[in-house]
C-alpha cells in the first residue's frame, strides 16, 4: 500500500505546526473527525435519502412487470329485482315480480416469451437502478469529503496569516523604536507597514475563503462544521497504477452502468426478437343465474384455447424494431469501451495528481526549512548592519508563503488520494468502513419481490 509521503511526518515548520495545534485545542471542545462527519452525512443527507427512495421505486416496478405472467382472475356477480304492473288486469295479480343473481369466475393465462422476456429485461433496469444508487453514494460522500478539507484548509490559511500579522506588528514596532532612537528611517516605517497592510488584506480574502467553505460544508452536512481533524489517506490506497486502473476498470460505477445498460439493451433485443413467436391463451370460466325468487337457474363451464400468430403487417414491424434493438446494442458496446477508456484517464489523472502532491509536499518542507534559515540570518545581519528591513520583511513574507503552500499541499495529497479512490469506484460507506448500517439496494429488492412462478422460473 502507499505509504504517507515523508513530508506528512516531519514538524519542520512554524506554520504547520501552528495548524496542526490549533486543531489540537479547539479539538478538546468537541471535535468531529472525518469518518465521524461521513457517517453523519451518510445517516442524513436529502441527497442520499432522495436516492434510496428512488432505487426503491424502480425496485417496485419489477414486482408490476412479474404480475403480468401470473394467471388472471377475477369474479363478477349482479343482483336484481324487478316489479311490473299490468295495467289490463284489475285483480291482485296485476304485479309481476321477479329478480336474480348472475355472476361466475373467470381465469386467463398468456403464454408468450414477451411476457417472461419482459420480467428478464425489468430486472436489468432495476439493477441499473442499483448502480445508479451507489454512484450517487459515492459522489456525495466525495462531495463531504471535499467540504471537509475545504474547512480545514480554509482554517489553516488564516492561522498562517495571522501569525505573519503578529509578526509585522512587532517589526513595526522595533522600526519605530529605531525611528525614536534616531537609527531608523521613516522608510523603514513605511515598508513594514505597507506588508502589514497587505497580510491584513490576505486575512481578509482567508476569512471569505472560510465563510465560503462552512458554508459549503453546512450544505452538505447540515449542520456548521466544529473542530475538525486532519485526516489520514484512505485505508484503500492502491500499491501503484496497475492495481488502481484494474480494480476501477471492475469497479467504477459508471462502468458497471454501461455494462447493465448494454445487458438491458440485449434483454429489450430479446424481447423485441419474441414479439416474432406465437403467444397463447388459455381461458376458464364458470357462471351462474340464479332466480332468487322462484329458485332454480342455470350454470354455464367454458374452456378457451387461443393462439396468435403474426404473419404479416405487425411481423414487419417486429422485424424493424429488431434491427433497432440491434444498432442499440452496438452503440452501447462502443459506449462502453468510450466508458472505459474515460475511466482509464480519470484514474491515471487521479493517480498523477496525487503522486504530483506529494511531491510538491516535500519539495514546500524544504522550502520552509530554507526560509527559515534565510530569515534568522536576515534578522542576525540587519543586527550587525549588513541587511535592511526590507531584506528581514521579505525573508518574513517568503517564509509565510511557503507555509501556506505547504499547508495547501497537505491537503491536497489527502484529497488527491480520496479523488483516486473515487476513480476506484470505492469510496462507498462500505468501502471506507464507516460505522452504519448499510443500505443496500439488491437486500431491499430481495425482501420486497413478490415470490410466486413468474418470478421462479423467469428472474434468474
Amino acid at each position: 500500500m502507499v505509504r504517507n509521503a515523508p513530508f506528512l511526518k516531519r514538524v519542520c515548520v512554524a506554520g504547520v505546526t501552528l495548524v496542526g495545534t490549533m486543531m489540537v485545542v479547539s479539538a478538546s471542545a468537541k471535535a468531529d473527525t472525518l469518518n465521524q462527519a461521513l457517517v453523519k452525512l451518510y445517516n442524513s443527507s436529502p441527497d442520499l435519502m432522495a436516492a434510496r427512495y428512488a432505487a426503491e421505486t424502480t425496485n417496485e416496478v419489477f414486482n408490476q412487470v412479474a404480475a403480468n405472467a401470473l394467471p388472471q382472475v377475477s369474479s363478477t356477480w349482479q343482483t336484481s329485482y324487478g316489479r311490473t304492473y299490468n295495467e289490463i288486469l284489475r285483480d291482485t295479480g296485476d304485479f309481476t315480480t321477479s329478480g336474480s343473481l348472475a355472476g361466475g369466475l373467470s381465469v386467463s393465462q398468456t403464454i408468450s416469451p414477451v411476457i417472461s422476456g419482459g420480467v428478464v429485461q425489468t430486472r436489468k433496469s432495476v439493477e441499473a437502478g442499483w448502480v445508479g444508487y451507489d454512484q450517487n453514494e459515492q459522489n456525495i460522500i466525495l462531495s463531504g469529503i471535499q467540504a471537509y478539507l475545504g474547512v480545514i484548509q480554509a482554517q489553516s490559511a488564516i492561522s498562517l496569516q495571522a501569525s505573519n500579522i503578529t509578526l509585522l506588528e512587532r517589526q513595526l514596532e522595533a522600526a519605530q523604536s529605531r525611528y525614536d532612537a534616531g537609527s531608523g528611517t521613516r522608510t523603514d516605517i513605511a515598508q513594514v507597514s505597507a506588508s502589514l497592510a497587505d497580510a491584513q488584506a490576505g486575512v481578509q480574502q482567508a476569512r471569505g475563503n472560510l465563510a465560503i467553505a462552512q458554508a459549503s460544508y453546512q450544505q452538505i452536512f447540515g449542520s456548521p462544521p466544529q473542530s475538525l481533524i486532519f485526516p489520514p489517506l484512505p485505508a484503500s490506497m492502491p500499491a501503484n497504477l496497475q492495481e488502481a486502473m484494474s480494480v476501477a476498470l471492475a469497479g467504477n460505477p459508471a462502468v458497471k452502468s454501461g455494462v447493465v445498460a448494454l445487458e438491458e439493451a440485449i434483454a429489450k433485443m430479446k424481447v423485441t426478437q419474441a414479439e416474432l413467436k406465437p403467444s397463447y391463451q388459455l381461458g376458464l370460466s364458470a357462471q351462474r343465474n340464479q332466480d332468487i325468487l322462484n329458485g332454480g337457474g342455470t350454470t354455464n363451464f367454458s374452456t378457451s384455447v387461443g393462439v396468435s400468430v403474426p404473419l404479416y403487417g405487425n411481423r414487419q414491424i417486429s422485424k424493424s424494431k429488431v434491427r433497432q434493438d440491434e444498432i442499440a446494442v452496438y452503440r452501447l458496446e462502443e459506449q462502453l469501451r468510450s466508458i472505459k477508456s474515460q475511466v482509464e484517464l480519470q484514474v491515471v489523472q487521479a493517480w498523477n495528481q496525487y503522486m504530483t502532491a506529494q511531491a510538491v509536499g516535500q519539495a514546500r518542507a524544504s522550502q520552509i526549512y530554507a526560509a527559515e534559515l534565510s530569515l534568522r540570518g536576515a534578522e542576525a545581519e540587519l543586527d550587525a548592519g549588513t541587511k535592511t528591513n526590507i531584506d528581514v520583511i521579505s525573508a518574513q513574507q517568503s517564509l509565510t508563503g511557503a507555509q501556506v503552500a505547504a499547508s495547501t499541499a497537505r491537503v491536497d495529497v489527502v484529497e488527491g488520494a480520496y479523488n483516486l479512490v473515487a476513480a476506484m469506484g470505492q469510496l462507498a460507506a462500505r468501502d471506507l468502513g464507516l460505522p452504519v448500517q448499510y443500505y443496500e439496494p439488491q437486500r431491499e429488492f430481495e425482501n420486497r419481490k413478490i415470490q410466486n412462478l413468474a418470478t421462479l422460473l423467469y428472474d434468474r
